[in-house]
């Protein structure tokens, strides 16, 4: 079985841009772009939906000095 080639980052700027097939000073000609766009899709990453507010607030008091903080001061408000 033969080896597969080293990844590009462990090449040199020569030899991962010919690996990449494309060129050091031009970059990709117009039917490169589409080809590998239509292969690989848009480089983009995917994200995650943002938390509630209320969840961004309840995970204020996951400490548990918060914990005996906000006691304390019930406490002190019930006094």
């Amino acid at each position: 079985m033969p080896n597969p080639p080293p990844p590009w980052h462990h090449l040199q700027p020569q030899e991962a841009v010919a690996q990449l097939e494309s060129d050091a000073g031009q970059g990709l000609d117009e039917p490169g772009v589409r080809e590998r766009l239509a292969r690989h899709g848009e480089n983009r990453l995917t994200e995650r939906p943002p938390r509630s507010k209320w969840l961004v607030f309840a995970d204020q008091f996951k400490s548990l000095l918060i914990l005996v903080l906000v006691a304390a001061a019930l406490l002190a408000g019930a006094i």
